[in-house]
């Protein structure tokens, strides 16, 4: 049997972080959430995690500081809107994908098929 791959969701928003993973898990992800950037940190130090999946915009350690401090994991970025994001902080963060908020569930399916595929 394959391992589910596990996805570590950042997120501040209570409903999304509680209905995300939900919906994930029917896909076969295993999903570990936290709701600020210290949280995914501290979550990091304990778990093997191979995807994660961030707003950009946290209170505290943003988004942005949080992939910083995990290079060596494929990110996903969740933002207002997609198209505004600048592509240069993209690739500063080698980030694979930015995500439009409200996230539409068969992009962020195809997202994530993508980077376990290639990991």
């Amino acid at each position: 049997m394959l391992q589910q791959p596990t996805i570590l969701f950042v997120d501040d928003e209570p409903v999304l972080r509680e209905l995300l993973p939900l919906w994930l898990a029917q896909h076969g992800y295993r999903v570990l959430t936290a709701s600020s950037g210290e949280e995914a940190l501290a979550i990091l130090q304990n778990e093997a995690v191979d995807v994660l999946l961030t707003d950009y915009n946290l209170p505290g350690i943003s988004g942005a500081q949080l992939i910083e401090q995990v290079p060596h994991k494929p990110a996903l970025v969740l933002y207002s809107d997609a198209a505004d994001f600048p592509e240069k902080e993209k690739h500063r963060l080698r980030i694979r994908e930015v995500l439009s908020k409200p996230i539409r569930r068969e992009i962020l399916l195809s997202a994530l098929k993508d980077i376990t595929i290639q990991n």
